[in-house]
C-alpha cells in the first residue's frame, strides 16, 4: 500500500496487486491461476472480468453471507434463550417466594414478591416470549395473574383478620371499662350506705 502523501502506485505495481487479487479469488472458488488469468483482462485503469468468473465469484460471496448469517443469527437466538431462561428461573424463584408466604398466610412477604414479579415479566417476557410458544406464555403470564390474585386476596384476609381482632380488642376494653364503672358505682354506693348508717 502507498505511503499516505506518497504518490500513487504506477501500473506495474497495479498489474501486481490486480494478479494476486485473482489469484486470491481462484484459490477461493477452487481453480487454477490459469483459469483466473483466463476470464479476466487488466487495463489501464479497470479490470474486466468474463461473466462466468463474475458469476463464481458472486455466488462465492453470497454464500459467505449466508453462513455469516446464519452464524450472527444462531448467536441471537442463543442469547435470547440465556436471557429467557434467566428470567423464567427468575419467575420461578420468585412465585416460589410468593406461594411459601402465602402457605405460612404471610401475606407481607406474599405482597413483597409481587413488584419482583411484574419487573421480572417487564424486563425478560420478551425473551420468554421470543422462545415459547404464545399457549405457553399465556399460561405463564394466566399463572403469575393467579398468583397475584391470590396474594391481593390473603391480604385482604388478613386485613379482614386484623380489623376483627382490633374490633374485639376495643369491645373487650369497653366491657372492662364498663365493669370497672359499674364495680367502682357499687362500692361508692356501699360506702354511702355505710356512712348513712353509721350517722343513723
Amino acid at each position: 500500500a502507498a505511503a499516505a502523501g506518497s504518490a500513487p502506485p504506477e501500473g506495474g505495481e497495479l498489474d501486481a496487486a490486480c494478479s494476486l487479487l485473482l489469484r486470491g479469488a481462484a484459490a477461493l472458488l477452487g481453480e487454477t491461476v490459469r483459469w483466473a488469468e483466463e476470464g479476466s483482462a487488466l487495463g489501464r485503469t479497470k479490470v474486466f472480468l468474463k461473466e462466468q468468473l463474475v458469476s463464481r465469484l458472486e455466488a462465492a460471496k453470497l454464500s459467505a453471507w449466508a453462513r455469516a448469517t446464519t452464524a450472527i443469527q444462531a448467536q441471537g437466538r442463543a442469547a435470547i434463550a440465556r436471557r429467557a431462561r434467566r428470567a423464567l428461573a427468575a419467575l420461578a424463584l420468585a412465585e416460589a417466594v410468593a406461594r411459601d408466604a402465602l402457605g405460612r398466610e404471610d401475606s407481607a412477604a406474599a405482597l413483597e414478591a409481587l413488584p419482583d414479579l411484574a419487573a421480572l415479566w417487564r424486563d425478560g417476557g420478551d425473551a420468554v416470549a421470543a422462545c415459547l410458544p404464545a399457549a405457553a406464555v399465556e399460561r405463564r403470564q394466566a399463572a403469575t395473574a393467579a398468583l397475584e390474585a391470590a396474594v391481593r386476596a390473603c391480604e385482604a384476609e388478613v386485613q379482614r383478620r386484623a380489623r376483627e381482632r382490633a374490633r374485639e380488642e376495643e369491645e373487650r376494653r369497653l366491657l372492662e371499662k364498663q365493669k370497672a364503672e359499674a364495680e367502682a358505682a357499687a362500692t361508692a354506693a356501699a360506702e354511702a350506705e355505710a356512712a348513712a348508717e353509721a350517722e343513723a
